[in-house]
């Protein structure tokens, strides 16, 4: 009877509960499991976590933002930059930085300069184009994209004017209304304009110097006076600078129509002849005009003559070439203008000027 007892309790102590405790052998990997005896004498994990033990990550690419970027003044094809950093520990204070740059659209990849400043001014850069900008730590070659500026470079204050035009402007005097743009919108620093006008005349040059200004388009009224020949030029004041192809206008005579043109239809076999109005002073109540036709090139032959109150005139004839000449008559008869320069037009759209001596 004590055997039995002694064995019975002998089984007890060895069913008692038992935690087991596994490590892996990973080193980069623990692992716990816990195991609870349970009648049916079967184990079954409770619960089973991995913590992954992170390795160190490779350091990311040291950010350095432009804190300004400009054309400095006096020099419009220059830019300068100031930048600056954030540190990390591994970072020394003497770090060289790569200097990134190209036109718009093309590759930043490569640094330009390299420098231990904390600035820089790129020089000899074309004018009145737009340039991206960025910088680096030398030894990386890595940019930030968010740190990309960009910039516009000024005029070339010695390149000359675009968009010039002379034109006639119908008034007591008359006036040439001479127009031009700046040879780039963005013009930094004002600048000022010459104008040259030759006079055919007395064979001597008329200057105006005009005052600086920042406006991209100008014009100006220069005044003239009925009959005159100019070649008139404009250029920037700047000391080198190149003028605009000279433009040569003659100025209509009093009471002359002006911008005469003609066009022509083919299938009508007809042409319209058109013209700008002149100047009427206040002794002059009316105007009507008298339009010459000569056929073919030849002015000294037979003409018709026709007469309008409006600037226009539509003509139909048999020959496909013809000469067109405009004047003006005041309606007491008193006076009248010289006519117009002759225009030779064909039905096929060929229109050329005849200058007679």
């Amino acid at each position: 009877m004590c055997l039995r007892y002694y064995l019975y309790i002998v089984c007890i102590l060895l069913i008692r509960d038992v935690a087991v405790q596994i490590t892996d052998d990973d080193p980069n990997t623990n692992t716990i499991s816990s195991f609870s005896t349970i009648p049916s004498s079967h184990y079954a994990p409770e619960t089973s976590m991995t913590y992954p033990i992170s390795s160190s990550e490779s350091r990311l690419p040291i950010t350095i933002e432009i804190l300004r970027v400009y054309v400095p003044p006096g020099i419009g094809n220059a830019v300068k930059l100031v930048w600056g950093r954030e540190y990390d520990d591994d970072v020394g204070l003497n770090a060289t930085y790569g200097v990134h740059y190209a036109k718009d659209g093309q590759d930043l990849t490569v640094p330009k300069i390299t420098t231990t400043n904390r600035s820089a001014v790129i020089e000899d850069l074309e004018f009145c184009t737009k340039y991206n900008f960025a910088v680096s730590l030398a030894n990386e070659h890595k940019i930030n994209s968010n740190n990309i500026r960009s910039v516009v470079t000024y005029m070339d204050h010695t390149a000359p004017p675009k968009n010039f035009q002379v034109d006639f402007e119908p008034r007591e005097p008359p006036c040439l209304l001479i127009r031009w743009s700046a040879s780039c919108a963005n013009i930094g620093q004002a600048i000022g304009y010459v104008i040259s006008a030759f006079d055919h005349d007395s064979t001597r040059y008329r200057m105006v110097t005009l005052p600086a200004s920042n406006r991209a388009d100008l014009l100006y009224h220069f005044q003239a006076y009925y009959g005159a020949k100019f070649d008139i030029k404009v250029s920037t004041n700047f000391p080198g600078s190149k003028a605009a192809e000279a433009v040569t206008y003659k100025v209509p005579n009093f009471l002359q129509p002006y911008k005469v043109r003609v066009t022509s239809n083919p299938e009508a076999g007809a042409f319209m002849i058109y013209w700008q109005e002149p100047y009427l002073p206040y002794f002059i109540d009316r105007l009507y005009y008298e339009v010459y036709v000569y056929r073919g090139y030849n002015i000294s032959e037979d003409y018709e003559k026709f007469y309008v109150t409006r600037p226009v005139l539509i003509y139909k004839g048999n020959e496909s070439l013809y000469t067109f000449s405009v004047g003006s008559v005041s309606y007491d008869g008193e006076y009248r203008s010289l006519f117009t320069d002759p225009i030779a037009a064909d039905l096929y759209g060929e229109v050329r000027q005849i200058n007679v001596p």
